[in-house]
């Protein structure tokens, strides 16, 4: 009950703070609604990851936790699309990677060491949990991406769009192959739909006319039949996911996010990612009867310790060289 409230509350929030209309005729998603959307999908990963862990039903809940890497996964697209569109071709260099490397791999051994200081686990447990990073679906499922958008920005010019759609349904074939979890690729084709958008963006895209009413109902039914698990749920998540990426994104030509909680919160998404689940976890053994305040107390403490990290690593990066890459 705490985290449907808690869902309702957010999701009214960010309708009452997306009314203003674009001033730039929809052919920007403005860097403030990516940042306040990344709070929103996070916030909606954090719910996901509460009920995994209190819900007796557990599988009735993850089309929340869809709805947040799908966001996620948009944006890394369209941003990346929006970078090269801007840099060019060459500026596709290593540079890239030590960029997308820096952003997520520093923070993410950070966060490791600290929680297994607070778990008190050995040296060797430390480094075994920084190593099999394939206990981390999302972060292997965005390294991929990342890597197939760098592979295909040198190697296709001009027609990166369709190379970069076959490498993720080849992506797609080799999980299925190998019995991956349909969790590491079903909302992968939301990242192909943020750089779609950003390559057609402004008059191309709307002329496409696509109605945002019969997409969303689309993406609404494919919810509920993943939801109710009654039908192929890596098919119909998949094209939840698609549908709800197309709708978000029609969505966002029309209206902006401007939401300041959000943006705060959506500054530290990636940190506060990789503290919620384990701080859940432990929460919950400390908290094991009272749902609401194991609710508030795992949100606020993941927040903060995002927050800290975040402000610490970027003082670092600042004062190195990495910040002129």
């Amino acid at each position: 009950m705490v985290a449907i409230v808690f869902i309702l509350m957010i999701t009214s929030v960010c309708i009452k703070s997306s009314y203003k209309k674009s001033e730039s005729g929809g052919t920007l998603i403005s860097r403030e609604t990516t940042t306040a959307l990344k709070g929103v999908a996070i916030l909606y990963v954090f719910v996901h990851h509460y009920w995994q862990l209190t819900s007796d039903v557990y599988n009735s809940h993850t089309v929340i936790g869809y709805i947040g890497v799908t966001i996620f996964l948009l944006i890394a697209g369209y941003v990346s699309q929006i970078q090269l569109k801007k840099k060019g071709i060459i500026s596709m260099s290593y540079n890239f990677f030590i960029k997308k490397f820096v952003r997520l791999y520093i923070p993410y051994i950070c966060v490791k060491a600290i929680l297994s200081l607070w778990q008190q686990k050995s040296l060797h447990d430390f480094i075994a949990s920084v190593i099999h990073i394939e206990d981390d679906w999302f972060l292997c499922t965005i390294t991929i991406l990342y890597c197939l958008f760098f592979l295909t920005s040198r190697i296709s010019r001009g027609k990166q769009n369709y190379v970069m759609l076959v490498g993720i349904i080849l992506y797609v074939i080799v999980c299925m192959t190998v019995g991956l979890p349909f969790v590491w690729y079903n909302t992968s084709f939301s990242f192909y739909i943020g750089m779609f958008v950003a390559n057609y963006e402004g008059i191309e895209m709307q002329k496409l006319n696509v109605p945002l009413v019969g997409v969303g109902a689309c993406a609404l039914v494919f919810g509920i039949i993943t939801f109710a698990r009654c039908f192929i749920p890596e098919m119909t998540s998949t094209l939840f996911s698609v549908l709800l990426a197309f709708w978000i994104a029609g969505c966002l030509y029309k209206f902006r996010v401007y939401n300041k909680i959000f943006q705060c919160i959506g500054s530290i998404s990636w940190e506060f990612y990789l503290f919620q689940s384990t701080v859940l976890v432990i929460m919950g053994e400390i908290i094991p009867n009272n749902y609401i305040a194991y609710f508030a107390g795992s949100l606020i403490i993941s927040m903060a310790m995002g927050y800290i990290i975040k402000k610490l690593l970027t003082l670092i990066i600042n004062a190195t060289a990495i910040s002129k890459l």
